[in-house]
């Protein structure tokens, strides 16, 4: 997925681009806060303190296409942070599952493809909520139902004319990339 527009945004401290922002890695610093165990306050400090290390250091971010993974070591190394100072007394063994896990995000890309993946899942059901009611039916009828079914059959079930569900996909679907496109920062 293209992030260039999305950090192009927060390197201009686009106040859109940030709420973008958090809307589309809330879900990954808050994964990070579970894989930690962190709960209540430690998990909202984590979260604060991995937006702020953000702001500050999104000038770094040479690769626009490795957010995913930025982000995912800024909340790592937070989480971290925050155990240490709970725990001074926290072992490298106790620490050594997180490690493994983020030493097999930067080895192996299908991980970071499956948070893009993840994240476009997101950004496309997001985008179907947000139609409106007719064209979210008429677009899950026609992608999201298995066997796909004839247009005859949508006619009948969405008491409409069979020479429109063409139009009126057409139209749908443009605005559904309209949905997609803002979704993106883009």
């Amino acid at each position: 997925m293209d992030r260039i527009p999305l950090v192009q945004g927060l390197l201009c401290r686009d106040e859109r681009a940030w709420r973008q922002f958090i809307r589309d890695y809330s879900g990954l610093i808050y994964a990070v806060a579970t894989e930690f165990h962190l709960k209540g306050a430690d998990r909202d400090d984590l979260f604060q303190n991995t937006c702020l290390a953000a702001v500050r250091a999104i000038d770094t971010l040479r690769d626009p296409s490795m957010l995913s993974l930025w982000i995912y070591r800024i909340a790592r190394n937070r989480a971290i942070d925050a155990l240490r100072r709970r725990r001074p007394e926290v072992s490298l063994e106790q620490l050594d599952g997180a490690a493994r896990s983020s030493a097999a995000m930067q080895e192996n890309p299908s991980i970071v493809d499956e948070l893009e993946r993840l994240e476009d899942v997101a950004r496309l059901r997001d985008a179907l909520d947000r139609l409106d009611d007719r064209c979210r039916r008429l677009v899950r009828i026609l992608y999201l139902t298995d066997p796909r079914p004839s247009y005859a059959d949508v006619a009948c079930r969405e008491k409409m004319p069979m020479g429109s569900i063409g139009p009126t996909r057409a139209r749908c679907l443009k605005k559904m990339r309209r949905l997609l496109k803002s979704l993106s920062g883009g």
